[in-house]
Order: structure tokens, then sequence, then C-alpha cells
């Protein structure tokens, strides 16, 4: 039995005699458009021990029925040399393999591994944003534009939440943290950059303590709309459900230290290529950006003319 993995890859090098080989027991193959790499394909080898996809009973719901992946023990592994190699690539001009848009495809070599397969094939895919159904009339428009010829000193907090947003859309989430985190310190650490200087200034303001409580509340809410994995809801349910929106201020400088430095010789450090487990983080930061900025713009452009 083979499991075999495809990734899309991002590109614009044209590469010249592309060929497939094995390597520890891998076999990589190459899918080229217009004579650049567009996806790289890894043949991997099922050990005894390895557990075939399987279709069975949500526990919550026997209506509904949930697929294990069972992926193959190497797949760990499999991902780390394919984070390395991003690296490696990239100073060839390589921008990303799309490690997170899997397309995962599992062969039988015989008729009795055929009998034992349940699942054949499972692709995720993240689709772009598109152009929403919401509308909004002209005014808001005008409006800002007048408005923004008033608030000058709103360009910086605000251009740090619209990177934040878009970081965050691009699954950019160690990105956006970071911008989202400038937006809350510009506005209200009052000049400080200690951590403990600025958890101060941030309990200080009952504005903030405010939205952060909302962002608590809301925080299943904000999750669910999102569309994620099951697992961030859990994640949130655990870290943050009796937490005070001063402990939750408190985590967001904690966090940002954290990510603000990098050790090799420190196990539990954070890792550039792995942005899904900062998705829950970047969650609540961009909620709790969003209350304030648009508490802003609309005092400024909902106000009745006189």
């Amino acid at each position: 039995m083979k499991c075999v993995f495809k990734y899309p890859v991002k590109w614009i090098v044209k590469i010249d005699g592309v060929q497939p080989f094995t390597h520890n027991g891998w076999h990589f193959d190459f899918v080229q458009e217009n004579d650049c790499i567009s996806h790289i394909i890894i043949t991997v080898p099922l050990t005894a021990s390895d557990k075939l996809p399987a279709l069975v009973p949500n526990p919550k719901d026997s209506r509904i029925v949930d697929l294990q992946l069972n992926q193959p023990a190497s797949t760990e592994l499999l991902m780390k040399t394919l984070r390395t190699l991003e690296g490696f690539l990239s100073i060839y001009g390589l921008e990303r393999i799309a490690l997170d848009e899997a397309d995962i495809s599992w062969i039988a070599e015989n008729e009795e591994e055929k009998q034992k397969l349940q699942q054949h094939h499972f692709k995720f895919k993240y689709t772009e944003r598109e152009t929403s159904n919401l509308r909004a009339p002209f005014s808001v428009v005008k409006r800002s534009v007048i408005a923004s010829t008033e608030a000058l000193d709103w360009e910086v907090p605000l251009g740090f939440y619209r990177k934040g947003t878009n970081d965050f859309h691009g699954r950019r989430y160690i990105d956006a943290i970071h911008d989202f985190y400038f937006l809350l310190e510009t506005l209200f650490a009052n000049g400080k950059t200690k951590n403990y200087q600025v958890v101060e200034e941030f309990k200080k303001s009952q504005s903030l303590i405010a939205f952060a409580a909302q962002v608590l509340k809301e925080g299943e809410q904000s999750i669910l709309r999102r569309g994620t994995r099951t697992t961030v809801l859990d994640e949130f349910r655990q870290k943050f459900s009796n937490k005070t929106s001063e402990q939750y201020l408190e985590h967001v400088v904690n966090l940002r230290g954290f990510l603000h430095h990098h050790s090799l010789s420190h196990k539990n450090i954070w890792n550039p290529t792995s942005e899904y487990e900062y998705e829950l983080d970047a969650i609540l930061l961009s909620y709790l950006c969003f209350l304030i900025c648009s508490r802003k713009v609309e005092s400024m452009i909902c106000t009745p003319s006189s």
C-alpha cells in the first residue's frame, strides 16, 4: 500500500531537465506548467503499523459519518522535510509549497489491499475570498473621504488594521498577530514597551477591557463564522472560557513577546511555517481590533449632519 501526497507549488522560475527520482524510500515527481513546477508529488510506502483511512460514526451524532484520515506515521517527518525544502528553494525564488492544500490518495497494490480501503482520496482546499453579497450605500465612501481629512492621526492604527486583516485572510496568522498587536500598542500602551508595563497600561483602559470582554463573550460565534477546523473551537473553550478580560490582554502581550524572539536551542520555540497553530489567536485579535476600529470609524461617518 502506498500513500501519495500532491501539493501545489508557487514558483515563477522555469526549471529545466525535471525528472522523477527516489530518495530514502520516498518517490518524488513533479508537474510542470509553462516550464514552471506547479505541483510536487511524493509517494510514501505504508508500513504494517500504519492505519488506513476509515469512515466512522460521529460520537456525538450517529447520523453523521466522520472521516479518519490516519495518515502514515512518516507524515510528520515528510512535512518537516518539505518545510525545510521550501527554505532551500526560496534561495532560487520559490514562494511556497502549499502544504495546507494536500491532495492525498491511497493506492492499493493487490486485491487484498483494495478490499481493506474504505476511502481512496481526500483533498484539502482553501478558496480565495470572493466578492460578498453585502451592500453598502455610496454615502459610506463619501463620508469616509470627508472623515479621513479630519482623522489623519488614525493613519497608522488603521494601517495596522488593514494590513493585519489582509494577513489574516491570507492565513499568515503570525504576521497578523504582529500587525494587530502593534495597533493595540499604538493606541493603548502610552509609549511603554516592556511587557509588564504594556499590560498595566492596557488594564487602565476601560474601553479596551470592555472590548476584550466582548471578544471573549462572542468568541465562539467568531470562530463559527470563520468556518475553520473544529479543533479551534475546542481550543478556545479550553484556553479562554474562564479567562477575564485582563487575563486575556496579558495573554496577548505575552504571546507577542514569545513571537518576538527565536532560538534553535529552545525546544518549544515557534515555527514560522506552522501558521495554523496561531489561527485561534489571530481570530480573536482580528475581532478585538475590528471592534476598536469600527467604533472609531463609525463615530465619525455615522454622525448625523447638523
